[in-house]
């Protein structure tokens, strides 16, 4: 009597043919694996150097950025410093104006009584004589004297108002330049070791009331302009 167990046995082809189907499934496994690898590598090279050229770029720009708002600070006050060095010193032309003013009410006041003695005359005695003649032509030449310090002190008092308004546009620019400098310098110190570095959602986004760069640019030559036209106007 033959002792095997009652299953049914492989033949030593089948064997040998079952074991080369595992052999190559394990063998297209690994290729798979390794293709897989090779091309999750390929991926974090390329991400890699990706990400350090636009990081690079982004660093120039920045720079730039930065030096081109140095430039416009820089500028800003300049016009700023030009600007209350005008004021004060109109300031100074307006207070002398005044005392001007109030020295020309005394020659008025002797004028105006004089020629109102003069008009108490009586009878033949009221003539217009060379002494009326002269008193009359130095009241208008007093009063036009006050009239044209009153306008050039009414025109000092709307310049200063003008300056006032250039220099508080300009305090409030530099402001504004000054708080988008320190945070364009923050960003470009900033590197993936940094602390507090998350992930932003929807991080490429225009924020509200935001102007285009070309815009920005325009306002900031509209306003030296406005400076140095105010400053020319205030000169001349």
């Amino acid at each position: 009597p033959r002792l095997e167990k009652p299953l049914q046995h492989l033949s030593l082809p089948d064997w040998h043919s079952r074991l080369n189907q595992l052999k190559n499934a394990a063998y297209g496994k690994r290729s798979d694996a390794f293709e897989l690898r090779h091309l999750a590598r390929n991926l974090r090279n390329e991400t890699r150097i990706q990400t350090y050229w636009d990081t690079y770029h982004n660093n120039d720009k920045l720079s730039d950025r930065v030096a081109e708002l140095d430039r416009w600070r820089e500028t800003m006050r300049i016009l700023l410093k030009r600007v209350h060095v005008e004021i004060v010193s109109l300031k100074e032309e307006k207070a002398c104006t005044e005392r001007d003013l109030d020295a020309l009410l005394m020659p008025l006041t002797v004028v105006t009584d004089s020629i109102s003695m003069r008009d108490c005359r009586l009878g033949s005695e009221l003539t217009y004589d060379e002494g009326d003649t002269e008193l009359k032509n130095e009241l208008c030449i007093v009063e036009n004297n006050q009239r044209l310090l009153r306008d050039q002190n009414q025109g000092a008092w709307e310049q200063l108002n003008r300056l006032q308004e250039v220099k508080f546009k300009l305090e409030l620019d530099l402001t504004d330049k000054d708080e988008a400098q320190g945070i364009d310098q923050h960003q470009l110190e900033v590197d993936k070791h940094c602390a507090n570095v998350t992930f932003k959602t929807d991080s490429t986004r225009v924020p509200k009331n935001s102007c285009t760069y070309n815009n920005w640019l325009e306002y900031c030559e509209e306003l030296v302009l406005l400076t140095e036209k105010t400053l020319s106007d205030s000169a001349a």
